[in-house]
């Protein structure tokens, strides 16, 4: 029955507090399991709400954060929605949509108070939402990011809308249509009960696994065994998503405008022009400590100007650095076109060797444990069996996320960034 397609064998998996969620499905060709991550299961959404819906989903705007695969951004682009990038967090996707929730209230109000004929009071009320057409706009743009304030500008308007009458202000086109962070977080619209009924906001893991199910079957059914695996695979074509790690550093030395996060964005941006890329900053108000180089190749659209592209915000490729929020670490993260792939991890590489020779924490004893495994993995191979403690263990683990050392027949041993730092830490 699974060969034929007949049945299917699929599953949904949550993590702890249950609002992220990853799908996964048995290919019986392959017999193989298929994980479908966050871009995934959002591109899947999408879709279903275009396909649906077009005539209120098509303009509307997909976020996803710079951690999300960027081709799946373009794909989204080409199926009709609006894309726009927001920093590592779904609070930052959660104010964005609240921001674009607000301007479609205000916009409904306009709307509706310009289609009344002979309205004495019409005047006073346009300078109103005018005001807070201002205000709202402030709260985007400011450095300062101010949950009251936005509180109290959404509060105005509702106020506004209830003294014209007006309850349920929603445009047919809807402003948003999927949030996504690409570890499963997907947010979508939902709705509470009352009178009127109240759009909310907010990622669910439950809500997402339902919608994707649902999508897929819409989308896929009645399609062959062959072309409904291979459409659950690659939803849209894959691009690179690769991340250099280093630990146990001094993240107090990398911030924006700091000598080091300066010296890391000239490298990049001659190492960009060495190999044919035009080079350019995104900058994103809610995280502005990490550094975003937006690279598109030099002569095609949305590359012609180091202008268009920081503008446009839709980068071919990009290269991110940020310190982790919840460990001591910081990421260089490679995002873009697999054909790029090459150029992209070479870029990559110089960032990596100046940060962790620039960043680490000669007093943390995670470091010194790393000089001492370092030494002596330089002398021979050594097999895990000959770690001791957990201390020795997690460290080891750590080193191999940085790309040190790699397992081999005898054991771990060092890989090339490995012999080039014992050689100049």
């Amino acid at each position: 029955k699974i060969q034929s397609g007949r049945a299917l064998v699929c599953g949904a998996v949550f993590d702890a507090d249950g609002d992220r969620f990853y799908r996964l499905d048995y290919h019986p060709d392959k017999d193989a399991l298929l994980v479908l991550d966050g871009d995934k299961i959002a591109f899947l959404q999408a879709e279903y709400l275009l396909a649906q819906n077009p005539k209120r989903y098509k303009g509307a705007y997909f976020i996803n954060t710079v951690e999300s695969d960027l081709n799946a951004g373009k794909a989204i682009e080409k199926l009709g929605l609006k894309w726009q990038l927001s920093a590592v967090g779904d609070k930052w996707i959660l104010f964005k949509i609240a921001c674009l929730e607000a301007e479609n209230r205000l916009g409904c109000l306009v709307k509706n108070i310009k289609s009344r004929e002979n309205y004495s009071p019409a005047k006073n009320v346009l300078k109103k939402a005018s005001s807070l057409k201002v205000q709202l706009r402030e709260c985007k743009n400011s450095s300062v990011f101010d949950v009251n304030n936005l509180r109290d500008i959404e509060s105005s308007i509702h106020s506004l809308l209830l003294s014209e009458g007006i309850e349920n202000a929603e445009n047919e086109k809807a402003p948003f249509a999927i949030g996504c962070e690409e570890t499963g977080h997907n947010i979508t619209q939902g709705r509470l009960e009352g009178n009127p009924p109240s759009a909310v906001f907010f990622g669910n893991g439950l809500k997402s696994a339902l919608n994707t199910f649902s999508a897929s079957q819409f989308l896929l059914k009645g399609k062959s065994v062959r072309e409904y695996f291979s459409r659950l695979e690659r939803p849209f074509k894959p691009g690179i998503k690769e991340t250099f790690y280093a630990y146990y550093i001094r993240k107090e030395y990398f911030h924006k405008n700091s000598p080091l996060w300066r010296r890391i964005k000239k490298r990049v941006v001659e190492e960009a022009d060495r190999i044919g890329f035009n080079c350019s900053t995104l900058n994103f108000r809610e995280d502005p400590d990490m550094l975003f180089l937006a690279l598109n190749s030099k002569g095609v659209a949305g590359g012609s100007s180091k202008r268009d592209s920081a503008k446009k915000g839709s980068p071919e490729n990009g290269i991110f650095i940020r310190n982790s929020g919840t460990e001591n670490k910081i990421s260089v993260n490679l995002r873009g076109d697999k054909k790029n792939a090459r150029a992209l991890k070479s870029i990559g590489e110089t960032c990596i060797r100046l940060l962790i020779l620039a960043l680490k924490d000669q007093s943390n004893r995670h470091y010194k444990l790393e000089l001492s495994l370092l030494s002596q993995f330089r002398k021979a191979p050594l097999p895990e069996s000959a770690l001791k403690g957990p201390s020795q263990k997690r460290v080891a683990g750590e080193m191999l996320k940085q790309g040190l050392i790699k397992p081999g027949a005898n054991g771990f041993r060092l890989t090339a960034r490995g012999k080039w730092y014992t050689t100049n830490r």
